[in-house]
């Protein structure tokens, strides 16, 4: 068996639903750090308006958190937006 491109690997990594969940939560993580700091905010601000610890909003931020509609729509809507999918 030959080794692959890099062209091929992609092509069959966007065939599967964890390259899109993946994406999905790349874009999010990032408008979401986006207006945190639009807002002046920091990790610590985000962490006492929900009630957290900023080791939660640091999983967040590397994507480790387990993000549900929920949760997505309380990190939004605590720096001031809406949550759109």
């Amino acid at each position: 068996m030959g080794v692959k491109s890099f062209t091929t690997l992609f092509k069959e990594a966007r065939a599967k639903d964890s390259f899109w969940a993946e994406t999905a939560i790349l874009e999010f993580t990032s408008e979401l750090y986006a207006a945190m700091e639009r807002g002046g905010h920091t990790k610590a601000d985000l962490a006492r308006a929900l009630g957290t610890s900023q080791a939660y909003i640091t999983k967040v931020f590397r994507g480790n958190a387990n993000f549900t509609i929920d949760s997505m729509v309380r990190l939004t809507r605590t720096l001031g937006y809406r949550l759109h999918i």
